[in-house]
């Protein structure tokens, strides 16, 4: 289990963020998108010795999730899953608010179907679409 401290813009939240991965994802899907303008790139992770918790605000942005930020500077902390099934609590936190991020490389690209033609990723790694992520999710297989 990798830590690493992280905080928002203004510093009024701080945590230990444990991760067994040093792997992130970026998201090009629309609610993404709108919630930072561009690609929402973030890892899994466990948030510890959280200070400042009175600043989080969270937003139940869909019926299986929520997405969280600090109430004074507007940064942009997870997505976590709030719907029953596996994936239930599973965080993903924005990968910039870890002092030490030099060393994550970029696993996979989600909902690459929504990506604007405007940029891209370089590198050999995993492409879905919305249809196959969300495949993933349920747990169904794809026909």
């Amino acid at each position: 289990m990798t830590k690493a401290q992280g905080q928002c813009l203004c510093n009024a939240i701080s945590f230990t963020a444990e991760y067994e991965e040093e792997k992130f994802s970026a998201c090009h899907c629309d609610m993404c998108r709108r919630w930072g303008s561009g690609a929402y790139l973030a890892m899994a992770a466990n948030l510890k010795e959280i200070k400042g918790e009175e600043y989080i605000k969270t937003y139940k942005s869909s019926e299986w999730a929520e997405r969280a930020f600090c109430n004074n500077c507007g940064t942009n902390l997870y997505y976590k899953v709030t719907a029953e099934g596996q994936h239930q609590g599973a965080t993903f936190i924005s990968m910039g608010l870890l002092q030490e991020n030099a060393s994550l490389v970029l696993e996979k690209e989600i909902f690459i179907d929504e990506k604007p033609n405007g940029y891209s990723f370089a590198g050999d790694h995993a492409r879905q679409t919305g249809k196959e992520v969300m495949a993933e999710f349920s747990g169904e297989e794809q026909s």
